[in-house]
């Protein structure tokens, strides 16, 4: 699925190249300084693992792509851009447990 590398970091041009593949995509918005943000990164790799074929992920590094961030609307990490028919959709803030985003990711791309 999607021509980015799952779980890559994206600079811009990576960026708009994931919005304009219409793949569906959850974009992780996250920072080395945030704490919050590796806990989370490990709960959404599993989630990511159980729906393999449902979504493809990549991911922000707020201090290194801050312009992409500020484009995206994200004020706070971790966040979550979520994509779908190659526009960003939806938007989840701060660390959340497994299954609130397991039920999140799943409601959303199996519409």
């Amino acid at each position: 699925m999607g021509t980015v590398e799952q779980w890559a970091d994206l600079s811009t041009d990576k960026f708009d190249e994931v919005i304009g593949s219409r793949e569906p995509y959850v974009i992780e918005f996250w920072a080395e300084w945030c704490a919050p943000c590796s806990s989370f990164e490990s709960i959404l790799r599993e989630v990511a693992e159980e729906f393999g074929d449902l979504f493809n992920v990549a991911r922000v590094n707020v201090g290194v792509e801050e312009a992409l961030a500020i484009r995206c609307g994200i004020a706070s990490v971790p966040a979550l851009g979520l994509v779908r028919d190659g526009e960003l959709a939806r938007r989840v803030f701060g660390a959340r447990g497994r299954r609130f985003l397991r039920d999140e990711l799943q409601a959303f791309f199996s519409v």
